[in-house]
């Protein structure tokens, strides 16, 4: 998903060729004689075509509606949509443009010219939309029905009460002045005509309008070509500029407080008005900036402090932070004195360079991803900075002491800000809902559906008897280390209080002994009966990053202080894994956060080391491997040398064991909104390679079935806004689940008896049915492709590599093309069938309302 912003008249560029070092793609620029800008990426990985038409920010509502029926695939005479291929489509209205996405995983050349024939039948099908008009409101209103819900503050106490009106009126004035609109209406809707929205169509809808970005391995005179079919006009003299660039009304200082009663994440932000973003060194600069902040020594005094990346927007720049509970004013207060001395005085070299560092690694990661990234493709078209953009880590490099200063002291002026700060919140604002946006998937994978290319595998096994497989690959940019501590099936511990407890004493470790420049990027997971810790950065660190990690794995330290810290950390933020435990819910939690002390989490971590298997995975450029070999074997021996591990087993159940949920269990959750959701979650134990295959096949044939089925009856007529399915596995253990979330009528007429009655019929016609093949077929594309995507990145690999042995990983598209229809519709019949996890969210009078009936469906637990 991507919000983009086009606010400035589209540079006439001549056709050009542009090529980075990092990929041998090429960006071609053209205007057609109809006035469509086009710029098209030649480049394996995947094809996709994504239109931007300008919209003006008054026409926020009816573009948004107008979306709605255009994207609908349905209204379509003809330009098939290629499921069958693994396409997937979207549209989105953003604050000043509405944008179409169609994008195949596969680059076989001939999707594209399919894609390229849809995506204009959808911009051009004004005859056949608006007989869905009403249709479409009802689900509009419901959407932003729904969002208004979560807009509700929760109730303020007695004592609170007199600074409520100012809060409110502070929050509606940051609404009112950084969207510039008076907000949503439902009489706005009901009174939008056909009328309004063929002028606002017959006005915006033009070529003139439209900016299309292709990426395909055609040629670019093959595209040019393809569009020029249809080209409405023969000659354009230029662009009209139709678009009004708003300017962000921050000359005072204001500030709104939220209050509700739970805690998450990212409770403050503060926006500034920000340059027009032509410079990219602007744009880097003001990525460097909370990278600076963060290490400042003074701010990790805040525990849990963490500076986001700014978040950039056409006209506001955005802070986000989090902070521990009962701290807002004081970390406030230190990310207001931070930005301050920004304004005043040089910072510190060594705090720079390692803010450089980072960024620069975080360059090579979207480099490794996406060498050129569609988001960079925009920003060249639109801001003239495509030279620029593919230079900047040239221009990282370049960025001195006096450029941080002097950007801060013209864009980052605290006294003319607006700061939004979350008190133990439910629900992020409506300012922060609309301006942080998810970082777009860009298809950059080179995809071919018959052979995945693994790279070079390389096996070594030391005295301790560590295994380490190394993955050397040419198309790998990063260098991934992980360390993996398996007991093959055996429970580390019954205490999950004492696991998570200690889990969250290595990260403090970690965090503790780590290098500061590796911090944010080592992660640490449990699987039941598994511990993994990896770390990605650049190869040129690779040593460091080694040595880093292993040391801080060796040292831990058990001191009470630090182990107290861990205890209080673990109880605040971490949540119990209900569906891999057998215990749903810890009774008396505080007394077994008691019970735990530093003899006892010693014990549990040198039990892990001395009973399970260690494994270690690389993956490495293939060059940097062949130059470096036996420096890394070496380094890596060095760091447990002193340790002995238990000999590998061979390990693999191929079936199912019986599903440990000896009934169904009903776990219910007061909600503070309005909306519904009921997630039903399945397990299933004994996992191998072709198993875990043929489960990720049945989500994802289950995940098009519920969309198909649910979806087509039930959004209309319930409210139902969500409606999905996950799969994962971890290990020995497997689980699905399904979600739907939505909003009851008045009279409730879609209640959770109804929600439950719709799943278990699906799920009877699932495991019991027939699945089309064109389904099944489907499937495998697209768990093919997901394979794929994973497969080009080093962090990637690393996910499938911790599951996967060497050679199982080079087999899995055999693997997958074996897998039948039978196998799907046998591993439904023995996970789907069987009792299951139901967990539950409604509001207190619904949970009442609902009560009696769910005390006849299991267990229940409130």
């Amino acid at each position: 998903m991507l919000n983009t912003s086009i606010n400035t008249p589209f540079i006439n560029y001549k056709s050009a060729k542009l090529s980075t070092d990092s990929s041998k793609s090429a960006i071609s620029y053209k205007i057609l004689p109809d006035g469509h800008r086009l710029a098209i990426v030649n480049k394996n990985g995947g094809c996709l075509i994504k239109t931007f038409v300008d919209t003006h920010k008054a026409n926020y509502f009816h573009s948004h509606i107008l979306e709605h029926l255009l994207a609908d695939i349905n209204n379509l005479k003809e330009g098939e949509f290629l499921e069958s291929i693994g396409t997937s489509k979207y549209a989105e209205t953003a604050q000043k443009s509405t944008n179409y996405l169609l994008e195949s995983p596969f680059d076989d050349r001939k999707i594209i010219y399919d894609l390229i024939k849809t995506q204009f039948n959808i911009l051009n099908n004004k005859q056949n939309i608006f007989k869905s008009l009403q249709k479409e409101k009802f689900v509009l209103k419901s959407e932003y029905a729904f969002l208004e819900d979560n807009r509700k503050l929760s109730e303020l106490d007695k004592e609170k009460k007199d600074i409520q009106d100012k809060t409110i009126k502070a929050i509606y004035q940051i609404d009112s002045v950084l969207n510039e609109d008076n907000g949503y209406s439902s009489d706005f809707i009901d009174k939008t005509s056909t009328r309004d929205l063929q002028y606002l169509y017959e006005k915006y809808y033009q070529p003139e309008n439209m900016t299309t970005v292709v990426v395909s391995p055609a040629k670019p005179e093959e595209i040019e070509k393809e569009f020029l079919k249809y080209c409405k006009k023969n000659n354009i003299e230029h662009r009209p500029n139709i678009t009004v660039k708003p300017v962000a009304k921050l000359n005072n200082r204001i500030r709104a407080d939220y209050f509700s009663k739970n805690f998450i994440d990212d409770n403050i932000a503060i926006y500034f008005k920000a340059p027009d973003w032509k410079n990219t060194k602007d744009v880097l600069i003001s990525q460097l900036i909370p990278l600076i902040i963060n290490n400042n020594s003074n701010l990790f005094n805040i525990e849990n402090f963490n500076a986001n990346v700014i978040n950039l927007r056409d006209d506001l720049i955005i802070l986000h932070a989090s902070s521990p509970r009962r701290q807002e004013e004081k970390t406030l207060a230190q990310i207001n004195k931070q930005l301050t001395e920004l304004t005043q005085k040089a910072v510190k070299q060594e705090n720079l360079e390692n803010a450089k560092a980072t960024l620069l690694n975080t360059i090579s990661l979207k480099k490794e991803i996406a060498p050129l990234l569609l988001g960079e493709i925009e920003k060249a078209i639109f801001n003239d900075t495509l030279n620029t953009t593919l230079q900047s880590e040239d221009i990282v490099k370049d960025i001195t002491t006096s450029d941080i200063q002097a950007f801060a002291k013209k864009y980052l002026d605290i006294n003319k800000s607006y700061t939004v700060v979350i008190h133990n919140p439910n629900i992020l604002p409506a300012a922060f809902c609309r301006f942080s946006s998810p970082f777009l998937k860009n298809i950059s994978f080179k995809s071919n559906m018959n052979y995945l290319d693994t790279g070079k595998f390389y096996e070594y096994k030391y005295p301790s008897n560590l295994r380490l497989t190394v993955n050397a690959d040419k198309k790998i940019n990063r260098a991934s280390y992980l360390l993996k501590f398996d007991s093959k099936g055996n429970k580390l511990t019954d205490n999950p209080v004492e696991m998570n407890v200690l889990l969250t004493l290595i990260r403090l470790n970690i965090e503790k002994n780590i290098d500061k420049k590796f911090k944010n990027h080592c992660h640490i997971n449990f699987d039941n009966d598994c511990i993994s810790i990896d770390i990605s950065y650049t190869p040129a660190l690779l040593k460091d990053m080694i040595q880093s990690l292993n040391s801080s794995i060796q040292n831990v330290s058990f001191d009470d202080k630090l182990v107290l810290k861990a205890k209080e950390k673990a109880k605040l933020y971490s949540e119990i894994d209900s569906i891999l435990s057998k215990q749903y819910r810890v009774k008396n939690l505080d007394d077994s956060f008691q019970k735990i002390t530093s003899q006892n989490l010693k014990k549990l971590y040198n039990d892990i080391l001395k009973n399970c298997e260690a494994n270690a995975v690389l993956i490495i450029p293939e060059n940097y491997f062949t130059n470096n070999k036996n420096d890394i074997l070496s380094l890596i021996n060095k760091g447990f040398e002193k340790q002995s591990f238990p000999e590998k087993v061979e390990y693999h159940t191929d079936y199912f064991k019986q599903n440990s949920f000896e009934k169904t269990k009903v776990i219910c959750y007061e909600s503070d909104v309005n909306n519904c959701s009921v997630t039903q979650s399945f397990r299933a134990t004994g996992i191998g390679p072709k198993k875990d295959l043929t489960l990720t096949l049945l989500n994802t044939v289950l995940g098009d079935s519920l969309n198909s089925i649910m979806l087509k009856e039930l959004r209309l007529k319930k409210c139902l806004y969500i409606c999905n399915s996950h799969y994962g596995s971890k290990d020995n253990v497997a689980y699905i689940h399904m979600l739907s979330e939505f909003k009851p009528g008045n009279d409730y007429n879609y209640s959770i008896k109804d929600a439950l009655k719709d799943y278990k019929k699906f799920v009877s016609e699932l495991s019991n049915g027939e699945i089309e093949s064109k389904l099944f077929e489907n499937a495998k594309v697209l768990v093919k492709a997901n394979i794929a995507y994973l497969n080009n990145a080093s962090e990637g690999k690393l996910s499938l590599l911790k599951n996967y042995d060497a050679q199982t990983y080079k087999k899995l598209y055999s693997i997958i093309d074996e897998i039948t229809i039978e196998d799907i519709k046998q591993a439904a019949k023995e996970v789907l069938d069987k009792p299951s996890l139901i967990e539950i969210k409604v509001p207190k009078d619904v949970l009442k309302k609902n009560m009696p009936f769910l005390m006849t469906t299991g267990e229940v637990h409130i």
